[in-house]
């Protein structure tokens, strides 16, 4: 709530809009596959995230882990801690890497941590899929925005980052109505199994597009007339 009241007290009340319909603002935006690529991303990562949040103590339990201190470390502390190591690098990282080869490390960590939480029945090993996930909430975050940004104009962007935030909830929401059956049916073995198949296509997604250049973005925001 207080930071609720500061936005209200500092945030512009004065939003300057495009001069387009909201019709016809929002189908420019749903009309670039590639945009959609991204978003997907989103969904899916927040969609496994959460098969994580609510899945793994039960994965945990099959190995012999049930202290509810170990399952935070497996859980949450070791892949925060990495996320947060990978923040105070990243800005070195991104002078040598692009964009594109930054978000196929982060979906191919992923694909990785997703693999160990199934296939690992040692306690101490098991410590490496943590340490991946949260390399790969270090690397995706901050660059999944950019190629979102130079798919519109920035007339369009507010309402690109809006379709964000709902492919993320959407996840959220849909993780459990999709990891649910299959784990309650199966093992939650199987299921990471499961996730860690979505996400290696995801990886494969990402891997055969090919990033806009930035340059097409500013010529975009120049006069783009079509629909």
């Amino acid at each position: 709530m207080p930071i609720g009241v500061a936005a209200l007290l500092t945030m512009p009340w004065a939003v300057a809009q495009p001069p387009m319909s909201d019709t016809v603002a929002r189908l420019r935006v749903t009309r670039r596959p590639r945009l959609l690529v991204w978003y997907a991303l989103l969904l899916i990562s927040a969609l496994l995230s959460y098969s994580l949040a609510v899945f793994l103590p039960q994965r945990l339990a099959e190995i012999g882990i049930h202290a509810p201190f170990l399952v935070a470390v497996y859980a949450v502390v070791l892949a925060s801690l990495a996320g947060s190591l990978v923040g105070l690098v990243y800005a070195c990282l991104r002078t040598r890497l692009s964009n594109a080869v930054i978000v196929r490390l982060a979906v191919a960590a992923w694909v990785a941590s997703l693999v160990l939480y199934a296939l690992v029945e040692h306690p101490v090993p098991l410590l490496v899929a943590p340490a991946l996930w949260g390399l790969r909430m270090g690397l995706l975050f901050p660059v999944v925005t950019v190629p979102i940004d130079n798919e519109v104009p920035p007339a369009l962007r507010g309402r690109a980052a809006a379709l964000s935030g709902t492919a993320v909830f959407t996840g959220q929401f849909c993780s459990p109505l999709v990891f649910g059956p299959l784990i309650t049916a199966t093992t939650p073995a199987t299921g990471f199994l499961a996730a860690a198949g979505l996400a290696l296509l995801m990886l494969l997604g990402v891997s055969l597009l090919r990033p806009r250049p930035t340059a097409d973005s500013t010529a975009e925001t120049r006069g783009d007339t079509t629909p």
